[in-house]
């Protein structure tokens, strides 16, 4: 009888990757190996959205001890890309198929820092939250083995001049480790092209006082910002 159990543990724990390999024929399977020494993809999409809505993005190599560096404006993307990149990795190391053309990268933990809250009952600020979130990250990474590890607007909760300094203090840090860092940031001094470290985009496009986003990551820092049109879009009336 333990012997059928654990058969049909195996077999419930397969299906639901089956199903979803039926369903989304159109996924590949990654090349996982301990032998990659970086993570890429070709047309990678976040396997959550629509078909119909989905934009497919590259994932261009990043070796371990480099990082990306993401700047944007807002609603254009950076956090959905980072959970776009994590989203497939554990796909892909859970045995699935992954949404996207062509994806490899070697066994690796995943660290991230994408969603914290503060804590009236536990005393704990926004910010104290996501410092809690980068110590376990740091101590995590002095282990064995290889990271990927996604923070999503690091240390936004404090003011600009302490966060831009600790900020790189930690990236520094991070980048000592065998890990891959990717960091999305409204800071743009923090994003300085450096041989291990490279920067990309996300940006929008106005016309008739609307704004358009095409989600499509680019090169290098981006130029503008949309904050305030944001504001005066919603008609708050402002003296700006």
């Amino acid at each position: 009888m333990k012997a059928i159990a654990e058969s049909l543990e195996i077999i419930d724990s397969i299906l639901p990757f089956v199903i979803f390999r039926f369903h989304n024929p159109d996924y590949q399977f990654p090349r996982i190996s301990s032998n990659i020494v970086n993570v890429n993809a070709v047309n990678l999409r976040h396997p959550l959205i629509s078909k119909s809505k989905c934009i497919a993005n590259p994932l261009n190599k990043i070796k371990f001890g480099e990082s990306l560096i993401i700047t944007g404006s807002n609603m254009s993307g950076k956090t959905t890309y980072l959970r776009t990149v994590g989203l497939n990795v554990v796909l892909g190391l859970c045995g699935a198929p992954v949404a996207a053309d062509n994806m490899e990268f070697p066994p690796v933990e995943i660290l991230s820092s994408i969603k914290n809250e503060d804590s009236l009952e536990d005393g704990i600020s926004f910010f104290y939250a996501e410092v809690k979130k980068i110590a376990f990250i740091l101590n995590q990474t002095k282990n064995e083995g290889k990271f990927l590890i996604l923070l999503d607007e690091l240390l936004k909760g404090t003011n600009t001049r302490e966060r831009l300094i600790a900020s790189k203090a930690i990236l520094k840090k991070l980048m000592n480790s065998k890990s891959v860092v990717f960091i999305t940031t409204h800071d743009v001094d923090l994003a300085v092209k450096t041989k291990n470290q490279k920067i990309a985009h996300f940006t929008e496009t106005i016309k008739d006082s609307k704004m358009n986003f095409d989600y499509k990551i680019k090169d290098g820092v981006i130029k503008s910002t949309n904050a305030l049109r944001i504001l005066e879009i919603e008609n708050l009336d402002l003296d700006l």
